[in-house]
């Protein structure tokens, strides 16, 4: 499905960047790679789009504290963590990965915990779409969306990649955010649990579970 991946993924940016919007292209399979960093050029993406392979093995553009020369497999892990600590970290506003994939992991040297934390500490929402025929790993899937904020579609075929690419474009346009004081003082650096209810029971939410207290 990668010609109607990379069709989806262009006319998806086309929809949803506005004024002020930015996007880069990452590829991962045997090294994880930078094919376009943050810009709001639809011309430069579409052609990072449109370059990327499968298998490659091309040249781990992205650097960071992550050894890109591994044993054969799809470092999945590995592409979350540095697009959240090399690249997101530093961006202000709203900040989302959109990322197609089985949701195996072959190869990574980190954890898929230690992705979801990279996650959510940068406040990163991670939508994914799970493309396999099989369904993939669903289990990974759902929990690194389930613990950032996100949602996981399970994609077969053509139309389930357009509605899965429409539907993040609804969500990621209809986002609203909610701030709170905590009666827990302690700048300890730990994970606290938030659960997000709502009082119509005919609408649900989609929301982090929780965040990272400061350390200073």
């Amino acid at each position: 499905m990668l010609s109607a991946e990379k069709d989806a993924a262009s006319h998806f940016l086309q929809r949803v960047m506005v004024k002020g919007d930015l996007a880069m292209v990452m590829s991962f399979d045997l090294d994880v790679n930078l094919l376009a960093d943050f810009t709001d050029d639809h011309s430069r993406l579409n052609r990072a789009i449109n370059s990327a392979e499968i298998n490659t093995g091309g040249g781990g553009i992205v650097q960071g504290p992550i050894p890109q020369t591994r044993p054969l497999g799809t470092n999945f892990y590995d592409a979350v963590y540095l697009a959240s600590r090399e690249k997101l970290a530093s961006e202000a506003g709203r900040k989302a990965l959109v990322i197609l994939t089985d949701a195996e992991d072959n190869g990574s040297k980190v954890n898929l915990q230690d992705a979801i934390e990279a996650a959510q500490r940068t406040d990163t929402v991670v939508h994914i779409l799970l493309i396999a025929a099989d369904g993939g790993d669903q289990v990974v899937s759902r929990k690194l969306t389930d613990d950032t904020g996100g949602r996981t579609f399970v994609v077969r075929n053509d139309k389930d990649l357009r509605g899965a690419f429409d539907q993040i474009n609804i969500e990621l346009r209809s986002q609203y955010t909610i701030g709170y004081s905590s009666t827990n003082k302690k700048r300890d650096g730990r994970y606290r649990k938030v659960k997000v209810e709502l009082k119509n029971k005919d609408y649900s939410a989609l929301t982090r579970r929780g965040y990272y207290a400061p350390t200073e």
